[in-house]
């Protein structure tokens, strides 16, 4: 991966400065704005996969990029969910474990 290139990506278009303002006045909205600059990321990123780096950035659409963003999010959360209950799992049998009366003798 060519690193230096990477950084100079969004600089090679001409409007980068109105694109990246809309997207930060897009994070200022709760939630939804995350979900936006997310969605928009993702876009970026499929771009560069696809070899259309030369191309210029693409532009925000708010609800198509809040749809690509939120499908993410929800994958992202699937995938999180088996971590998720091992751990209330685990700190469940820890809070029931230090709730006995009795101590733990350990030989």
């Amino acid at each position: 991966m060519d690193f230096p290139a990477s950084l100079k990506y969004v600089f090679l278009d001409k409007a980068w400065f109105r694109k990246l303002a809309v997207l930060a006045l897009y994070g200022l909205i709760p939630l939804l704005g995350f979900l936006v600059i997310g969605g928009w990321g993702l876009k970026v990123g499929k771009m560069v996969m696809d070899g259309h780096e030369e191309k210029a950035l693409p532009k925000v659409k708010f609800s198509t990029d809040l749809q690509i963003g939120f499908l993410a999010s929800v994958i992202d959360i699937i995938y999180a969910l088996p971590a998720a209950i091992f751990f209330i799992m685990t700190f469940g049998l820890a809070r029931i474990g230090l709730n006995r009366d009795d101590e733990m003798v350990v030989q």
